[in-house]
């Protein structure tokens, strides 16, 4: 027999609804339960008696719901009526085949007939349920419509005192609407629609915020026509908050399909392409045109972003040439099978053997992964010049405003539009690069509030500018100014969650050597007014490298990686604050025309430990995202550099930039140089000692209470030996002896102090077995700081100031020593763990 399915409540839009319908569905599966389980016995049974009082009761109280409910909605009570005598003649039909059933449950046919009422109960069910939530939602409709009622009461008014009340009466309206719309978000199932909802909300609440002390100026200025066109603007954005609300409450579904930005799409339809196509397939012409269809559209894309202002020239001439690249390699192949086809083509490049068809496809791939990587580095170009001070330009057209100076004004309001256009495109061009499709929605909507609101902000200002200042149109400035700093911090949060953090710090490092240089040439210059620009741009690149690599720690639980992530910001702060000071002196020397002797060596080993210290920001921040990648990372930082780029691709003749990473002492170039047979024992070492960190870190992450004094030991001395280790490959913070000679004399102040610490610790204990433990691990301790030091003064007496590098076994005996010391750790911290309650204070105390 063919059956109606059943009718799922977790198949229903909305929680509430779901909630109504699961007593039924549960009576009813019980139901149909008990008969398949009856068919196999004979007799009467008490059990189905009382299944039949409970299903009865249940239909009795479902109709006496919709009896209320078609009377509180008299527009659809006919539907409701016609909804419930169905449910009346099918619980009926029920109620009878299942008394027919319990008397004679062998009967096949009674079997089939309960079997068959049963099921056509379901739609009858989820019908009644689906009328009751659209009367919900009319009456939700209702309630959101008498909001314009309100608002049209304070468009009417027409003294101050009038405007208070019914100002109070709409807000309090207004907090009542929130209320229910808010269950109704939370009611619904479907997370676009509830996000959706939840930013209409938002929208509404901070409009009407401000209608408040719009519609006061209004009233105080009506002549003003900035005043008259921020009334009409929030009045109009208020409405259309409204009706968009209800368009979301009355729409079906709100899922939409995921946005992909559409450079980041068509590179990965046109990869899909060629990946996994055999070579022959370039004789299908389709496949052909679909590829130069492609192809081109990527090259459109591309040029836009290279014709951006914020696009360097570097990156410029590198996408002009990846996509002449790109082109030729795609004529080639298809060129190549068309000639084969037996088509007639002038072909006047290298001939192409089939044998070679497989090898330029996989470089086609390769080639298109660069422009990819390139055009990614374009866009965090343009994200890092146009989100620094984002917030400047407004605070500059307010003073401009507050001080009256009329002349001035529309300059400066030209510029703040011209910054948050800026910060639109950005957040365009990152879109169109990303995959990350939630992240797209939030710039997108961000971006929407920062546009609406842009020209009613420089509508305030000019306001400010005409009348005498007031309490009213101070707070009608504020408001505004608050505002426009909450939705462009969002947009600016947006658009860094969608941006991968390295192509950021990559951009950012790219503009602060550029910056520097320019510092060091208007020092020469004696230009203050221009240094003092440039020094700004410097410090607030600086602040903004700062702000995005915190932000993305919070993204990560606490470890010895975010520790030491958060150690290189607050050596950069720290940098930037001597920076500051250093140039102010400068710049006031030169403007008082003081004849001051500058040591150019002094400011050029500055600028170059600033670009230092966003080279090790940069790479603790891969090795934190990727800390089982260290030796890819480690030839990614030293080799992906902006600097080289420049040299490379600028030919013109222009004075050449002065190289801030020659500054920089390294020994990468001393590791290299090392016998291969070195490397590789420095190798295995440090692989030896990257495990014995996991076990740390994992060991760390066991302790429920990251504060107490041994794990902060712990960490302490892991960091330090991590910058002591990696002196070893030519990376990290230590440049020469005298820098190792400085770690290891804190790692023998830390160690002795951990020593201390866990001797205290100790003598409370009463296990002699365990103190013992403790005692050996405490000896080991001093033994490796002592070990450690002997192995740094020994290379140094042997070789002077040269770096101990290059003394034949100089790397592997520290990395030896750091191995053993960071091993004894993770022992007194197992230990520790494992005999005292961590839960509990008693290791701090």
């Amino acid at each position: 027999m063919q059956q109606s399915r059943a009718i799922d409540p977790s198949e229903t839009k909305t929680f509430s609804v779901d909630a109504a319908l699961r007593p039924y569905f549960n009576q009813l599966k019980e139901l149909n339960s008990h008969v398949a389980k009856a068919s196999r016995h004979t007799g009467h049974s008490k059990e189905s008696n009382d299944l039949i009082q409970l299903v009865h009761l249940a239909i009795s109280k479902l109709i006496e719901h919709g009896q209320i409910v078609a009377k509180d909605n008299p527009r659809i009570a006919d539907r409701v009526y016609q909804a419930y005598e169905e449910l009346h003649d099918a619980g009926s039909l029920l109620l009878t085949t299942t008394e027919n059933f319990v008397h004679e449950p062998s009967s096949q046919i009674k079997r089939s007939a309960l079997l068959k009422a049963v099921f056509s109960l379901y739609p009858v069910l989820n019908k009644l349920l689906t009328i009751a939530d659209k009367a919900d939602i009319n009456n939700l409709v209702k309630t959101v419509h008498e909001l314009e009622d309100h608002l049209q009461l304070v468009l009417d008014s027409r003294n101050e005192n009038l405007l208070e009340d019914n100002l109070e009466n709409f807000m309090r309206y207004l907090n009542y609407v929130n209320d229910v719309v808010k269950q109704r978000q939370l009611d619904i199932k479907d997370p676009d629609k509830k996000d959706q909802l939840s930013a209409a909300r938002a929208n509404l609440t901070t409009a009407c915020q401000l209608l408040s002390v719009v519609s006061k100026t209004f009233f105080a200025y009506e002549s003003l026509p900035p005043a008259k066109a921020n009334y009409a603007a929030i009045v109009s954005e208020i409405r259309e908050s409204i009706n968009k609300i209800i368009t979301i409450i009355q729409s079906p579904i709100g899922s939409e399909e995921p946005p992909i930005g559409e450079t980041a799409n068509v590179i990965n339809k046109f990869k899909n392409h060629l990946i996994g196509k055999r070579a022959s397939s370039f004789s299908d012409q389709r496949l052909c045109s679909q590829l130069q269809d492609l192809l081109e559209k990527i090259t459109n894309n591309a040029t836009i972003l290279a014709c951006s202002s914020f696009t360097g020239d570097d990156r410029r001439e590198q996408i002009v040439l990846l996509c002449k690249s790109l082109n030729k390699m795609l004529q080639v192949i298809i060129t190549e099978y068309q000639k084969e086809m037996g088509y007639t083509i002038n072909m006047t490049d290298k001939k192409v053997t089939k044998e070679n068809i497989k090898r330029i496809s996989t470089d086609l791939v390769e080639t298109v992964d660069q422009l990819e990587y390139v055009l990614r580095i374009a866009v965090a170009d343009h994200i890092s010049e146009a989100l620094i001070a984002a917030k400047v330009p407004l605070q500059v057209l307010i003073d401009t405003a507050m001080n009256k100076s009329n002349d001035e004004l529309e300059n400066y309001a030209q510029s703040f539009s011209d910054d948050a256009e800026s910060i639109l495109q950005a957040g365009e061009l990152a879109c169109a690069v990303s995959t990350n499709a939630e992240g797209i929605k939030l710039v997108q909507l961000a971006s929407s509030y920062v546009r609406t609101y842009r020209l009613q902000v420089v509508n305030a200002a000019e306001i400010c500018s005409q009348v005498p200042l007031n309490l009213i149109v101070e707070h009608n400035m504020n408001g505004y100014k608050d505002l426009w700093n909450k939705y462009i911090e969002a947009l600016i949060r947006a658009i860094d969650e969608i941006t991968n953090i390295d192509d950021f710090l990559l951009a950012s490092q790219s503009h602060i050597d550029k910056d520097l240089s320019e510092c060091i040439r208007f020092i020469k210059e004696r230009n203050f007014y221009t240094l003092d620009g440039y020094t700004v741009a410097v410090l607030h690149r600086m602040e903004r490298i700062e702000e995005v690599v915190l932000e993305e720690m919070d993204n990560f639980p606490d470890s010895i990686y975010t520790e030491r992530v958060r150690r290189g910001v607050a050596t950069l702060k720290e940098l930037g604050s001597i920076f500051g000071s250093y140039m102010d002196k400068i710049s006031k020397s030169m403007e008082d025309n003081a004849a001051q002797e500058l040591d150019e060596n002094i400011l050029q080993e500055l600028f170059a430990r600033i670009y230092e210290a966003v080279l090790l920001l940069r790479r603790y921040v891969l090795i934190n995202q990727q800390p089982h990648n260290y030796e890819n990372i480690d030839e990614k930082v030293d080799w992906d550099d902006p600097i080289t780029l420049s040299s490379q691709l600028n030919e013109d003749g222009n004075e050449e930039r002065i190289n801030l990473r020659d500054k920089i002492p390294s020994t990468r170039a001393a590791y290299r140089s090392l016998p291969n047979e070195l490397r590789l024992r420095i190798e295995s070492l440090t692989r030896e000692l990257k495990r014995e960190e996991f076990r740390l870190q994992k060991e760390i992450t066991r302790w429920s209470h990251l504060d107490h004094e041994v794990v902060k030991f712990a960490m302490r001395l892991c960091l330090l030996l991590l910058d002591v280790s990696e002196l070893t490959r030519g990376v990290g913070p230590l440049k020469t002896i005298s820098d190792i000679k400085i770690a290891v004399t804190r790692v023998e102040e830390v160690g002795s102090l951990f020593n201390e610490f866990i001797s205290n610790m100790i003598t409370a204990n009463t296990d002699a077995r365990t103190r013992s433990d403790f005692e050996n691990l405490i000896h080991k301790v001093i033994l490796y700081c002592q070990q450690l030091k002997a192995a740094t003064v020994q290379k140094q007496e042997i070789h002077g100031d040269q770096l101990f590098l290059l003394a034949s076994k100089g790397g592997s005996a520290i990395l030896e020593v750091c191995k053993n010391l960071m091993m004894t750790i993770f022992l007194i911290l197992k230990t520790s763990r494992k005999q005292y309650d961590v839960d509990n204070k008693s290791l701090n105390d």
